[in-house]
């Protein structure tokens, strides 16, 4: 069984430790202070002698260490194991955050977590219920940002089963055995857990509720935590600020303000596209050969130009890499084979985009020469 300093000290960094057992890439020492797999947060990643540990994971009592590549240790070699700080500590932090928002979800509105994800960028509480609403989830928010404030002690207790179950905690024993560990956030939340925490909430810096979806009939919410989250909300608030500036809005009417100018973009989209749509009919009267340039979109000016006409017509937009070609399916085939156009169509119009300069000549004896 392999010893877990992890649980002795959850800040160790590096440790000297002893190869037991060496299997293909899969390193079991006699100690270590890497946290397997399970329970929400991601295995442990560092280093045993500067060999890369890419993951670590449960095996019954032993934790493996999944190394990167294999290598020729073997039992009775010695060295030095290294977490890499700053992963663990992340999903320390994320892992904690997440006990926070679940015990205060139970506590406030007597709502149960069903499952939990911790990642890179955020972390997921999903409740049991199908919804709940953006004030609780705003009330939630503030008060979890208060318990980090308070700098509320977090530790673990190792309690025999019968006292644990006594707690009548939120969330149910799922280990077996005699001795169940219980981790704890002073005067705020119990609950059985055998992951690798934070010691003080003062730690999870801030939190931020995110938004939230429904899944399986249930409600996913979604947080971040830590740093991440400060860094972010200095650059949001950047943001909303040049937003307000650009709209000359106070913040509390950017959202009206915005909607306004919405609204005036779409009216002055659909304004012109009426005017698209005149200039098009006016401009498929003057083309007169194989070969157009437009002002007006290629393929409102094609739409014209198939019902009058039906081609051929190559016909670019101004100033840009888009055509609409009006004429028939073979033409459109030799002109793609020859030119290398890339695009399709059907019913007598394609578009696509070209590359480069067209040989006008050359493209005109094609259409004319299939005419």
């Amino acid at each position: 069984m392999t010893e877990k300093v992890y649980y002795q000290d959850g800040y160790l960094k590096k440790i000297e430790a002893e190869v037991r057992k060496l299997d293909g890439n899969r390193l079991y020492l006699d100690r270590t202070i890497f946290y397997p797999e399970g329970g929400g947060p991601p295995g442990d990643k560092g280093t045993f002698r500067n060999l890369e540990i890419i993951d670590t994971l449960k095996d019954g009592d032993d934790v493996v260490h999944i190394l990167r590549h294999p290598c020729d240790l073997k039992a009775g070699d010695r060295g030095e194991l290294c977490l890499s700080w700053d992963y663990r500590y992340h999903y320390m932090q994320m892992h904690t955050a997440q006990h926070l928002v679940s015990a205060l979800f139970y506590t406030l509105f007597s709502l149960h977590t069903v499952a939990v994800h911790l990642g890179e960028e955020y972390l997921t509480v999903e409740l049991k219920e199908e919804d709940v609403s953006d004030e609780e989830l705003e009330k939630l928010e503030l008060e979890a940002n208060g318990h980090i404030l308070s700098s509320l002690r977090v530790y673990s207790r190792d309690m025999d089963r019968k006292d644990a179950s006594d707690l009548h905690m939120r969330r149910s024993i799922k280990v077996d055995g005699d001795e169940v560990k219980v981790v704890v956030i002073e005067n705020t939340d119990e609950v059985p857990c055998g992951g690798v925490h934070v010691r003080n909430t003062r730690e999870l810096r801030h939190i931020s509720y995110l938004r939230k979806e429904h899944i399986r009939g249930h409600v996913r919410t979604y947080w971040r935590v830590g740093e991440y989250d400060e860094m972010r909300c200095i650059m949001e608030r950047r943001v909303l600020s040049e937003i307000s500036s650009l709209l000359s809005s106070k913040t509390d009417s950017v959202i009206a303000d915005l909607n306004l100018k919405l609204d005036e973009i779409d009216s002055l989209k659909s304004s012109l596209r009426t005017i698209e749509e005149k200039g098009a009919i006016m401009e498929a009267g003057i083309v007169s050969s194989v070969f157009h340039e437009c002002t007006f979109p290629s393929d409102e000016v094609g739409k014209v130009l198939k019902k009058s006409n039906g081609g051929p017509f190559f016909l670019t937009d101004k100033g840009k890499e888009s055509f609409t070609f009006v004429g028939k399916e073979e033409e459109f085939s030799a002109l793609r084979s020859t030119f290398n156009l890339k695009g399709g169509g059907r019913d007598g119009i394609y578009r696509g985009k070209v590359s480069g300069a067209l040989d006008r000549k050359a493209l005109e004896e094609v259409l004319l020469g299939k005419k």
